[in-house]
C-alpha cells in the first residue's frame, strides 16, 4: 500500500487514524482526480505540437528526428487518453497496472517533448523559432505541476523529464543567450518543485478533509437508517406490545417507583371492576377485602421481592361492586435506568382451579371417610356376630336360671335384673348392626311429631336440670315411614349431643317439627352422594345455646368415636348417621362458635296415604304365657360350645332330644346317620370346615323335605342374600330368648307343637 509522508503527518497532527480501506479509497480519489486534470494537458500538447512543427518547420529540416519524437509524443498521449477513458472500469479491477500504464503515458509524453524541443534548440538556436516552443513548455510544465500535484513524485519526475533537456541543450550551446534560458529554465523547474510540494498538501489536506466529511456523513446516514430501522422496529414492538397486553389471558399491573400503579390492561380492568382511569395512579392494596389481608400482602411481598425479586401468592381480589375472586399474584422487580425500580404484576382468575381443588379434596375426604367407614363395617359387624354369640349364652342362662328359681326368690329377682342388663347389651350390639347397616328395619307409618310428643316425658329427664327443653310441633299431622325404635334413638342421641354442648351453664334447648318444601344443599359430607331430591320432608330440628363448632369440628362430627370432650366417647353421631341414611333421609347442620347449633333431621314425606296401624300388644298364646312342649329329635350345630350348651337346655326345656355337632359337615354326617329320626336341624351360620349356608344346601340336596332353622347374630338378609334357591325353614337372630326359639320352631313345624307346660307357666 502507497503512504505519502505529508499525508501521515496530516493524519498524526489531526490524531487521526484511518484504515487501510479508506487509505486505498483516497489514493483512487488521487488517481482519479490526477487522470481527470490530464485531459486538458493532452489537448494542449497536441495544438502546440503542431504549432511548434509550423513555425520552426523541424518536420522538414529534420524528418527523422521529427519522426522519432513523433511517435514517442504520441504514445504517450495515447497510454494516457487510454487511462483516461478506462479509468472507472479498468483501474477498479486492476489499480497497479492502470497505475503503471498512466505514469508510462505521463512520462514517455514528457521525455518526448522535452527531447523534442531540445532538438529545436540545438538546430535553431536561441532564436523567435525556439522561444515560441519554450514559452508553451513553460506554461506546459506550469499546468503539469496543478495536474499532478496530488502525487508530488510524478510531478517532479515530469517538471525534469521536460526541462532537463532543453537545460542541457543551453549550456551545450554556449552562448549567452542560452545560458541565460537555461538559468531562467532552471529557476522556473525550481519554482515549479516548491510549488508542486505546496500545490501536494492542500490537495492532500483538502482530500483528506473530504473523506472525513464523507465518512462522518457516511456514518450519519448510517446512523440515520439505523435509527429510522429502530423507530419501525420499536413501532411494531410497541404494537405487538400493546396486542400482547390488550389480549392476555392474565390482568397486568405496572407499580412505578412511588408504589403507585402507572398501567393496567384490560383483563386487569375486567377482574377488579374498575375503569382505567380508578385504578391509575392507585394502590394495588386497594383491590384486596381488609386491613389485615392488604398488610399481610404489603409486608410478604416487600420482604421476597427483596430477597428473591419475585413473589408468588394467591388471594381474592374485591372487585368494585364487592364480589371475590380468587387469583394468583405473580410479582417480579423492573430494574430502571437512573430511576427507582418499578414492580410488574401479572394477576390470574384462578376461581375455576380452586373450586375443583376444594371439590377434589371432598372428594378425597369422602373416599378417606368412606374406606375408613368400610373398614369398620367390617369390624363391627364381627364384633357384633360374637358379641351376640356370648350374649346369647348369657342371656340363655339366665333365662333358664329364672325360670328354675322358685316365684318370687332373692335369686329369681337378681337373675330377673341380669336378663334385663343383657337385654340392653344386646341393644347396643343391635345399634352397631344399624350402623353397619346389618340390621333389618321394621317401617311403620307414623306421625314424627306425635313420636317426639311421646318421647317428651324421657327428653326432659335426659337434659340438665339447668337447660329449659322447649317443644314446637306442627299440629298438622306429616305421614312418613320409619323404624320407632330407631328414629327414638336419633331424637334422644341428637338431644344429648345438645345438652353436652350447653355444659354446666344454663341454656335452651328448642325442638320443632313440621314439614318443609325448601331445597335441600350443601348436606354434611356423610350424605353428599345421597342428596335428597327434591320434594316435602317432614322435619324434627334440634336447636341448642351451646359452645357451637367450628369447621375442622363440623367435618368431623360424624366420625366414628370422635368426640369434643373425651376421646373414645362411642359411635355416637356415626349411629345416628347409618339409621338416617337407612330411612333415605339426611341430617343438616348449621353452627358457629358462640353462637349454638341446629341440626336437623329430614325424612321423606310419604307419598301416598298410608294408614298409621296401631301398636301391636305384647305376644301372649292362648295358655297364658305358658311354653309349648315338643316331642323328636333336634340337631343343633355350633361352633361355640357355650352357644351350644345354652341351645341344648332351651330344646331339651321344650321336650327335645337334641344331637349337637361343632361344625357344618357334622352336622351332615349325623343327618346321614340319624335321617329317620331328626325332624328339625338348628344350624348357626358361621362355622368351620364347612358353614351354615355350604350345609344348608348340602342338607336340602339329601332331602328337600327337611327342616333347617339359621341362627346367626348376623340380620336375615344379610345371611341369606345370594342363597335365593336354598331357603331355610325359619331364622333366629342371636341372642334369642326361649319363647322366640318355641315360636320359630312352632312355625316350622306347625301341627307338631304338644301340650303345655303347667310347672313352668309365668316364668318366660
Amino acid at each position: 500500500m502507497i503512504r505519502f509522508d505529508d499525508v501521515n503527518k496530516y493524519f498524526s497532527e489531526r490524531k487521526e487514524t484511518f484504515s487501510d480501506e479508506s487509505i486505498r479509497t483516497m489514493i483512487g480519489h488521487a488517481d482519479l482526480e490526477m487522470a481527470r486534470r490530464s485531459v486538458p494537458g493532452i489537448a494542449v500538447f497536441i495544438i502546440v505540437f503542431i504549432i511548434s512543427t509550423v513555425i520552426t518547420d523541424f518536420s522538414i529540416s529534420h524528418p527523422v528526428v521529427f519522426s522519432l519524437f513523433t511517435v514517442l509524443l504520441s504514445a504517450g498521449i495515447i497510454l494516457r487518453i487510454f487511462a483516461v477513458v478506462t479509468s472507472k472500469t479498468w483501474r477498479e479491477k486492476r489499480p497497479v497496472r492502470w497505475r503503471l500504464l498512466f505514469f508510462s503515458g505521463i512520462l514517455i509524453t514528457a521525455i518526448a517533448w522535452g527531447g523534442y524541443l531540445a532538438a529545436i534548440v540545438f538546430v535553431n538556436g536561441i532564436s523567435l523559432e525556439s522561444l515560441v516552443p519554450l514559452l508553451y513548455t513553460a506554461g506546459i510544465g506550469a499546468g503539469s505541476v496543478s495536474s499532478f500535484c496530488m502525487r508530488r513524485t510524478v510531478g517532479n519526475l515530469y517538471v525534469i523529464a521536460i526541462y532537463t533537456p532543453v537545460i542541457l541543450a543551453g549550456v551545450l550551446l554556449r552562448t549567452p543567450e542560452a545560458m541565460n534560458v537555461s538559468l531562467a529554465i532552471f529557476i522556473f523547474a525550481i519554482w515549479s518543485f516548491v510549488h508542486c510540494k505546496r500545490l501536494h498538501q492542500d490537495f492532500w489536506h483538502s482530500l483528506v478533509s473530504n473523506h472525513l466529511l464523507e465518512l462522518q456523513a457516511g456514518k450519519l446516514q448510517q446512523a440515520k437508517e439505523t435509527a429510522e430501522r429502530t423507530n419501525r422496529r420499536l413501532e411494531v414492538a410497541g404494537l405487538e406490545m400493546k396486542a400482547l397486553l390488550d389480549h392476555s389471558p392474565v390482568g397486568i399491573v405496572l407499580i412505578d417507583s412511588d408504589q403507585k400503579i402507572s398501567h393496567v390492561n384490560p383483563e386487569m380492568i375486567r377482574l377488579s371492576g374498575y375503569s382505567r382511569e380508578e385504578l391509575i395512579g392507585g394502590a394495588l392494596k386497594r383491590l384486596f377485602r381488609s386491613r389485615e389481608v392488604r398488610d399481610a400482602f404489603k409486608v410478604e411481598a416487600a420482604q421476597n421481592l427483596e430477597r428473591r425479586g419475585v413473589y408468588e401468592t394467591d388471594k381474592q381480589v374485591l372487585s368494585k361492586d364487592g364480589s371475590l375472586t380468587w387469583c394468583h399474584f405473580s410479582g417480579r422487580i423492573i430494574e430502571q435506568e437512573n430511576r427507582k425500580p418499578g414492580i410488574i404484576w401479572t394477576v390470574q382468575d384462578i376461581t375455576k382451579r380452586k373450586e375443583m381443588e376444594a371439590e377434589r379434596l371432598l372428594i378425597t375426604r369422602h373416599l378417606e371417610q368412606t374406606q375408613r367407614l368400610e373398614s369398620l363395617n367390617v369390624m363391627a359387624g364381627a364384633i357384633a356376630h360374637h358379641f351376640n354369640n356370648i350374649m346369647m349364652g348369657l342371656s340363655g342362662n339366665l333365662e333358664l336360671l329364672q325360670m328354675q328359681a322358685p316365684s318370687g326368690s332373692k335369686i329369681g329377682k337378681m337373675a330377673a335384673n341380669a336378663g334385663k342388663a343383657a337385654a340392653r347389651a344386646s341393644k347396643i350390639s343391635d345399634s352397631m348392626l344399624t350402623y353397619v347397616g346389618q340390621r333389618p328395619m321394621h317401617k311403620e307409618a307414623g306421625e314424627l311429631s306425635g313420636l317426639v310428643q311421646d318421647m317428651e316425658e324421657l327428653l326432659r329427664d335426659s337434659v340438665s336440670p339447668l337447660v329449659g327443653l322447649n317443644f314446637h310441633l306442627d299440629p298438622q299431622p306429616a305421614v312418613c315411614e320409619f323404624d320407632g325404635s330407631q328414629i327414638r334413638q336419633v331424637i334422644l342421641n341428637l338431644i344429648l349431643n345438645a345438652n353436652e354442648a350447653i355444659g354446666d351453664s344454663a341454656g335452651e334447648i328448642t325442638v320443632s317439627t313440621g314439614c318443609t318444601r325448601q331445597p335441600i344443599i350443601g348436606l354434611p359430607l356423610p350424605f353428599r352422594d345421597d342428596d335428597l331430591p327434591p320434594g316435602q320432608y317432614v322435619f324434627c330440628e334440634i336447636a341448642d345455646s351451646g359452645t357451637g363448632m367450628d369447621k375442622y369440628t363440623r367435618e368431623r362430627m360424624f366420625d366414628p368415636f370422635f368426640s369434643t370432650r373425651f376421646t373414645g366417647r362411642g359411635l355416637g353421631l356415626a349411629v345416628v348417621t347409618g339409621i338416617v341414611k337407612a330411612h333415605n333421609g339426611a341430617l343438616t347442620v348449621k353452627s358457629r362458635p358462640k353462637e349454638g347449633t341446629t341440626v336437623t333431621l329430614l325424612l321423606p314425606l310419604a307419598e301416598k296415604e298410608v294408614s298409621i296401624q296401631p301398636e301391636p300388644l305384647e305376644y301372649h298364646d292362648a295358655e297364658g304365657g305358658r311354653l309349648p312342649v315338643f316331642s323328636g329329635v333336634v340337631l343343633l350345630a355350633d361352633d361355640d360350645l357355650m352357644v351350644a350348651t345354652v341351645g341344648n337346655a332351651m330344646l331339651k326345656r321344650l321336650g327335645f332330644e337334641v344331637l349337637t355337632a361343632v361344625d357344618g359337615q357334622e352336622a351332615i354326617d349325623l343327618y346321614t346317620t340319624h335321617r329317620e329320626t331328626v325332624c328339625l336341624i338348628i344350624l348357626d351360620v358361621s362355622m368351620p370346615k364347612k358353614d351354615g349356608i355350604a350345609a344348608l344346601r348340602e342338607l336340602k340336596e339329601i332331602n328337600g323335605e327337611v327342616k333347617v332353622i339359621l341362627a346367626s347374630g348376623y340380620a336375615e338378609e344379610e345371611v341369606i342374600k345370594g342363597n335365593e334357591k336354598k331357603q331355610p325353614n325359619g331364622f333366629l337372630h342371636k341372642p334369642f330368648k326361649l319363647r322366640e326359639l318355641a315360636d320359630t320352631i312352632n312355625k316350622v313345624l306347625s301341627g307338631r307343637e304338644g301340650e303345655t307346660d303347667n310347672a313352668d307357666s309365668g316364668r318366660t
